[in-house]
């Protein structure tokens, strides 16, 4: 008879001679078949599924099956395009994410309301570009990459760590710090209009308040630059990551990441992939660090002569996340391993976002020295090298040039979510369909990627006016108009949607602000900007960045500016 197909050898064959048991064998492989056709059989028809209730929602055509929009839609230069899909389908565009799975950018405030709030349950945070799963295999379990219960036990837990009356404690760090930049650059610029690169120090001066307010912990980011092993870690991460981004959205549709992740990482070590291997490394070097900088805190909490210990240094942000989480009870408590992850999210978190709105802001003042002239009176006049946390929140021009680049160039330019259920989405005003009506509401299918496009609610002429693609500081300075305030766009923040709102909102928006405000209030008075003869691009992604024209797809961002004193 020979060797039987399956794998069975004749033998073993032997015992399924007789018709019965043929037929119950053949019955138990054709069962087996079936449960591993069924589930591609769902997607199949769910996919359809989708696509038949969104089929009136308009939006661009598809360039590919394979890729659908997402070439065109997640590339460094597709904010044009962003701006032209709002402005010929309005506030809800579909467009055809990967394999003709239909999705949805949201603009609309009463959807995002819904999304972010009201029914918050049933938009699960999810990760169809592969950000939170690879934050989760980077950091660990912490504020980035957990949701649902976890996440909110979480914030819960933090949620003191970043109260007001904490960060303003932190106001003389920021400005000491910042005072420290201010005489790097001063020995730099020695004649008229030096150029000098700042992305690399205003990047180094948000990880080193991080470090410092965070962790006690100084790195000497600001004088040494990338030479301590850590800083080095944390600044080659992103785009070491982005080597790989292609394997780890190959290993999201595969479910890989569901795995231990003691296991990937073995698996990891023993794939011939040295990009992989590379960034294995940079991540070993943050949690080494990290579970460093716990070990220390908590044998200090722990040891008997801690009330003797400096209180500011006892004081920073993992200090009383640690305080907070040894009186928690037990359902709430934080695992060590939450702790430790919390440490290296907060510092990767509050780097790059802060450094990317601090270099749009200094060459939005470059390219307006109108403006730049007007704050630095301002400034000033307010004194600016004695200014405390009150008196710097209160200036009106430097909270409108604040509150008004936030506005219009948000660091972070969307957030993804996932309908969990069919659900009807309201919207605040109707959009035009494929049919020519209008709709006030959409049907959106379980499992639908949704974009909340907090960029296009913030830029929305009919909310903000005709100049809403305008930066023009002064539309703070006197009441909003009523579309801005009975838009109700979901924020915590000036009107907004900038630091999001709902569970998932900025912790740290407060510590944002006062950076920015700190860092401006101390660098206009002493330095005039010109922008430099290289054209400044800003690249679209997960985290706005700016680099030189022509250098759009190399790592690292890039900011050379002239300076020269005032």
């Amino acid at each position: 008879m020979g060797t039987v197909s399956a794998g069975i050898s004749e033998k073993q064959y032997a015992i399924f001679d007789d018709g019965p048991k043929k037929m119950q064998y053949l019955q138990v492989l054709l069962a087996f078949a079936l449960l591993a056709v069924l589930p591609i059989v769902r997607a199949i028809r769910g996919k359809f599924a989708r696509r038949r209730a969104l089929c009136n929602v308009r939006g661009p055509q598809s360039r590919s099956f394979a890729t659908g929009n997402a070439v065109d839609l997640f590339n460094p230069s597709s904010l044009p395009l962003h701006r032209m899909n709002a402005s010929l389908y309005g506030r809800i565009v579909k467009f055809n994410w990967i394999f003709g799975e239909p999705a949805l950018f949201v603009a609309d405030p009463k959807a995002l309301s819904h999304i972010l709030i009201k029914d918050k349950e049933l938009y699960e945070e999810c990760d169809v570009t592969g950000t939170r799963h690879l934050q989760y295999f980077m950091f660990g379990p912490g504020l980035l990459a957990t949701i649902g219960h976890r996440h909110r036990r979480q914030r819960k837990m933090l949620n003191p760590v970043f109260s007001t009356a904490h960060i303003r404690s932190l106001t003389p760090l920021v400005q000491s710090l910042t005072f420290q930049l201010r005489g790097i650059l001063l020995k730099e610029v020695s004649g008229d209009k030096q150029e000098v690169e700042l992305a690399e120090k205003l990047g180094h001066l948000a990880f080193e308040l991080i470090a410092q307010a965070g962790f006690s912990r100084s790195y000497r980011a600001l004088e040494d630059g990338q030479s301590h092993s850590y800083v080095r870690a944390l600044k080659e991460l992103p785009p070491a990551a982005t080597k790989i981004g292609t394997m780890s959205l190959l290993a999201i549709a595969l479910g890989i990441p569901n795995l231990p992740h003691g296991l990937l990482r073995f698996i990891g070590r023993l794939l011939p992939y040295r990009d992989l291997h590379y960034t294995m490394d940079l991540i070993q070097t943050l949690y080494s660090t990290a579970q460093g900088i716990f070990r220390d805190k908590k044998s200090v909490l722990g040891s008997v002569d801690s009330d003797k210990q400096d209180s500011e240094k006892r004081k920073d942000l993992i200090t009383i996340l640690l305080e907070n989480n040894s009186t928690a009870s037990e359902e709430d408590r934080l695992a060590d391993e939450e702790v430790v992850a919390q440490i290296t999210s907060l510092m990767f978190a509050g780097t790059d976002t802060t450094s990317s709105a601090m270099t749009r802001v200094l060459y939005l003042l470059a390219t307006h020295p109108d403006a730049q002239d007007r704050l630095r009176e301002e400034l000033i006049e307010a004194h600016w090298g004695e200014l405390d946390y009150d008196r710097l929140m209160s200036l009106p021009y430097l909270d409108a040039i604040c509150r008004e680049t936030l506005r219009l160039f948000t660091p972070v330019p969307y957030r993804t979510r996932r309908s969990t259920t069919d659900i009807i989405l309201p919207l605040q005003d109707p959009i035009i369909g494929v049919d020519g009506k209008e709709m006030r509401e959409i049907l959106v299918p379980k499992d639908v990627n949704l974009f909340v496009d907090l960029n296009g609610v913030n830029t929305d002429p009919t909310i903000w006016g005709h100049d809403a693609f305008e930066w023009k500081p002064e539309r703070w300075l006197s009441p909003l108009p009523s579309s801005v305030t009975d838009a109700r766009i979901p924020s915590v923040y000036s009107h907004s949607a900038t630091f999001l709102a709902g569970q998932k909102a900025c912790l740290g928006f407060k510590f944002s602000e006062l950076e920015m405000k700190a860092i401006l209030s101390i660098l206009i008075p002493t330095f005039r900007l010109t922008p430099p003869d290289k054209e400044i691009v800003f690249r679209w992604g997960p985290i706005i960045s700016p680099t030189v024209k022509g250098r759009e797809t190399e790592p690292g961002s890039r900011l050379p500016m002239l300076l020269s004193k005032v």
